[in-house]
């Protein structure tokens, strides 16, 4: 008997066909996802960043990232820049939520002032009331030597039944002089949270 080879069908030569085209495009996309991508060291926040930090270099690491997602983070220490919103720790810092630090505002510690209110914390916006001591231990009315500042650290402590409080402010400009002479002057110094647009009814 003869035997006659048949030659593929049609069909057959399609499928064959398509089911190649799928092999190569398995292979292209594989190749595309595992092929090593290039590193990038991106800045990000050691701990919680308020609104209104200054980037510092002790207060910012380093984290390798792909350069793809590098472009919309900071890759340098930047010189006078602050946020213009929280950045929690652990966090990249985006080159969007930065401006320039228009009004040169400057962190000043305060050390050893009157117990903070608890409600008080990093990030808020606060009033610094400063009040005369006389020899006599005797305070005059407060008033007010720098308005709108904001807290950049809190320290709480307490030694043997006493209670020390020394806070971290981020001052404007105009501000910096009044409130350096009433801690200069010994002066007793309180925060009061300061009224923003959004307390306004």
């Amino acid at each position: 008997m003869d035997l006659k080879l048949r030659r593929p069908s049609n069909r057959v030569a399609k499928l064959v066909g398509i089911a190649m085209a799928i092999l190569l495009c398995g292979v292209a996309i594989g190749s595309t996802l595992f092929r090593p991508q290039n590193q990038v060291q991106i800045l990000v926040a050691k701990q919680n960043l308020p609104a209104g930090s200054i980037i510092e270099k002790n207060s910012v690491t380093q984290k390798a990232v792909p350069d793809w997602m590098a472009k919309n983070y900071l890759t340098k220490l930047p010189i006078d820049w602050i946020l213009t919103t929280s950045i929690d720790a652990g966090a990249g810092i985006p080159t969007s939520q930065l401006t320039r630090n228009q009004n040169s505002s400057k962190v000043i510690r305060l050390n050893a002032i009157d117990p903070i209110a608890s409600v008080i914390k990093v990030g808020d916006f606060v009033d610094v009331w400063a009040a005369n001591v006389n020899s006599r231990q005797l305070a005059s009315a407060p008033e007010p030597v720098a308005l709108g500042a904001v807290v950049t650290n809190i320290e709480r402590t307490s030694t043997l039944g006493t209670q020390s409080n020394n806070v971290e402010l981020l001052v404007q400009e105009p501000y910096v002089e009044s409130l350096l002479a009433a801690t200069s002057a010994g002066n007793k110094i309180q925060l009061v949270t300061a009224q923003t647009l959004e307390d306004v009814p």
